[in-house]
């Protein structure tokens, strides 16, 4: 006869319950024998043996388990499970001790019914193998053989199961399951790491909260005029007198320019001039040596003393005095003082002398490149514009290092002294120029300008509920109106300040931290000028501020109040 309801399965001794199951359920034959290898660890649980007996319940059939391991029949006995010790032994439920204290038990919540097997029939005849009268070496041809599996046989008879079920109660033995144990300790050690890892990000790490500050903010503009002045030390608002610190600095540059000058040192001019007396005072005239002479434009320097006559007139008033040569050098090389011809010339300082040209040559060109009071006007202009503004650079910055406002509009420069090499006049290609200039820069106190601001804000708004936060110091507008000396001067600056809340991000994070949303926007509600406080927590279990000032947020958003 054909085998139709029986299927064998081998176990494996790393099998899990799970996967015993799984072969159980995928089973397609009513009778499921089970062998089972020695020391099965997985069955050694009467949990896992109950769980086994459910399956074969559930999908309506019989297992049987194909052992004879000492400590699994007392637990096959106590769930009602079938076994056999080989696959041609007939099925027998093992004699079950008392366990009613046996702690791994499973809640009795209700019975499992397991179909029953016919025990008076081999595990082949139950799955329709019919024994031919030969025995068991005659079968019909249309059988198939039946596998026998021997396994190792330690308890052979029911006295035997009796007496190891008779020892396990006495005993209470328990037969843990290892592998289960393990699979537990280990899924416990990663819940309680991962609720921990948990609990750390979601109330250490995660929370954040974002605090918006609407605040009520105008604008103010101040036009203010006051006087700096060093000999004064303490303000004096109603005079609008500003005690101030003069700083000095001697500052010296050096600037090469090209030398632009043009100088002719060719051969000067020479000859002789006729002179006349034609004056009207009585006697001899002595015109002394270089004496210019001039026929615009050339100049011409006398080489000697020259006695005239004393004048003498026709009766038409003609000049009749006699006339006296004297020998003339031009004044600047070149050959422009070569001059032909008659010409008239005017004798310096003798308006009444008469001067002719007898003649005149001899002068040559030759032009070089010298260093000029012009190159040296334009240098000193361009160091001392350059000077400056470095000076009021660092002058600027060394008041506001010692916590003072500058007023670059106060920069003065004295004592320029300028040096050339080489000097005026001489000939060169370029020339180097040096100047040494001392500057002064007068600053005054931050405080003391803010006062003044103070003072004529509060003309235009209450600045105890509105204080200013910003005074626009640094975009003021100065303008100088009197600069009386060095230590003593007048200006006038324009500034637009800000007026709302006050408030110090970092200390008000500092001030907050561990307060609930409630206190957090009293707390910060009580500065003036605060409209509105909006508070969000992340993620939505955090109730409270974090104690990390960098997890909180503060942003400030102003709303502009001006009313004209």
């Amino acid at each position: 006869m054909t085998d139709t309801t029986k299927d064998t399965i081998y176990i494996d001794i790393d099998d899990e319950i799970t996967s015993i199951i799984d072969k159980v359920r995928a089973s397609k034959h009513k009778i499921v024998a089970l062998v089972l290898p020695k020391r099965a660890a997985t069955l050694q649980s009467i949990v896992n043996m109950k769980l086994l007996k459910r399956t074969g319940a559930e999908t309506d059939k019989r297992i049987v388990l194909i052992t004879s391991e000492a400590s699994l029949l007392p637990l096959a006995g106590i769930v009602g499970m079938y076994t056999a010790k080989t696959l041609q032994s007939k099925p027998i439920i093992p004699r079950s001790p008392d366990t009613s204290n046996d702690a791994d038990s499973l809640d009795d919540d209700e019975d499992v019914d397991e179909p029953e097997i016919d025990n008076k029939k081999s595990i082949g005849e139950l799955s329709g193998y019919e024994e031919e009268p030969g025995g068991d070496d005659e079968i019909s041809s249309s059988t198939e053989v039946e596998e026998t599996i021997e396994v190792d046989n330690t308890i052979s008879t029911d006295k035997e199961v009796e007496e190891v079920s008779k020892k396990a109660k006495k005993n209470k033995i328990k037969v843990p399951d290892f592998e289960g144990f393990r699979l537990k300790l280990f899924l416990g050690i990663f819940l309680i790491v991962a609720l921990v890892v948990g609990w750390y990000f979601a109330f250490k790490v995660m929370p954040k909260v974002r605090v918006v500050v609407k605040t009520d903010t105008r604008t103010v503009t101040s036009s203010l005029n006051f006087s700096a002045q060093v000999d004064i030390k303490t303000l004096d608002v109603d005079k609008s007198l500003v005690p101030a610190v003069v700083k000095e600095l001697k500052k010296t540059d050096t600037a090469k320019i090209a030398a632009t000058g043009k100088k002719n040192v060719g051969e000067k001019a020479v000859g002789t001039i006729t002179l006349k007396n034609c004056t009207k005072v009585d006697g001899a005239l002595v015109i002394p040596s270089g004496t210019s002479v001039t026929s615009s434009p050339y100049v011409f320097l006398t080489q000697a003393d020259v006695s005239l006559p004393a004048s003498s007139f026709s009766g038409g008033n003609a000049c009749l005095t006699a006339t006296k040569t004297v020998s003339v050098v031009a004044q600047n090389s070149g050959g422009q003082y070569n001059l032909k011809g008659a010409r008239s010339f005017v004798v310096s300082g003798y308006s009444s002398v008469l001067g002719t040209e007898s003649d005149i040559a001899l002068g040559t060109d030759k032009n070089i490149t010298v260093i000029s009071q012009q190159d040296i006007d334009g240098a000193k202009t361009s160091l001392l514009d350059k000077s400056k503004d470095t000076a009021s650079a660092e002058l600027s910055k060394t008041l506001t290092s010692a916590g003072l406002s500058s007023l670059p509009e106060t920069i003065l420069g004295a004592d320029q002294v300028i040096t050339t090499v080489p000097n005026v006049g001489d000939e060169a290609a370029d020339v180097t120029v040096t100047s040494v200039t001392s500057y002064t820069m007068l600053g005054v106190k931050t405080d003391d300008l803010k006062k003044l601001v103070d003072v004529d804000a509060s003309k235009q708004i209450d600045i105890t509920k509105q204080p200013i936060v910003d005074y626009g110091l640094d975009k003021a507008v100065y303008r100088m109106t009197s600069k009386r000396s060095a230590n003593d001067q007048s200006l006038s600056f324009q500034t637009v300040s800000t007026a709302g809340a006050k408030i110090d991000p970092e200390a008000l994070k500092k001030e907050i931290i561990g307060k609930k949303k409630g206190d957090v926007q009293q707390i910060v509600g009580n500065h003036p000028g605060v409209k509105d406080v909006t508070v969000t927590f992340s993620p939505p279990w955090v109730s409270t501020v974090p104690n990390k000032t960098a997890r909180i947020t503060i942003i400030f958003e102003q709303t502009n109040s001006n009313g004209k």
